[in-house]
């Protein structure tokens, strides 16, 4: 997730902002459950570069799929993953929240240093596992609100078609 849509130097927020200026604010995101998960892209675009936005989106997936990461890009990725888990930990009830989906996710709750440990334990060839698992566009389904009120829903290639009508 911080590579593809993390912050500042994610691959989504460089293409879709700098390079592109398509939209002001682009990230990607993750949710656990049991037995499954989700993972999202949040952009917004104008409607008239919808088409544009989306094809860029399923292009750095593509591309992310083909990367090799390397230790210099993992490590900052580690650190400021690491970082977010640790701030994410601020009260007592987000500390309680933690442990109880640890329960009902993997059946008991692990030690925070373990967790540490395992983050930073992830090299390039899982990263790119992962993306293998979770970027194939085709099995995306989306959601665009458009400004005339329209709600647009369904795969990437059909939401393209319906707003390029």
């Amino acid at each position: 997730v911080q590579e593809f849509g993390g912050g500042p130097s994610s691959r989504l927020f460089q293409r879709l902002r700098d390079e592109d200026a398509l939209s002001y604010g682009v990230y990607s995101y993750a949710t656990a459950y049991a037995g499954g998960g989700m993972w999202g892209v949040y952009a917004d675009l104008p409607a008239r570069q919808l088409q544009e936005g989306l094809s860029a989106i399923v292009e750095e997936a593509q591309a992310l799929r083909r990367a090799r990461i390397g230790e210099r890009r993992l490590g900052p990725m580690r650190r400021a993953a690491e970082g977010a888990l640790l701030l994410s930990l601020d009260s007592p009830f987000a500390r309680v929240e933690r442990h109880a989906l640890q329960v009902l996710l993997r059946g008991g709750a692990e030690p925070l240093d373990q967790e540490i440990q395992e983050l930073h334990a992830v090299d390039g060839r899982a990263l790119r596992q992962a993306a293998e698992r979770m970027l194939h566009p085709e099995t995306w389904r989306g959601v665009a609100m458009l400004p005339d009120g329209r709600l647009l829903r369904g795969g990437v290639d059909e939401l393209m078609a319906e707003v390029g009508e």
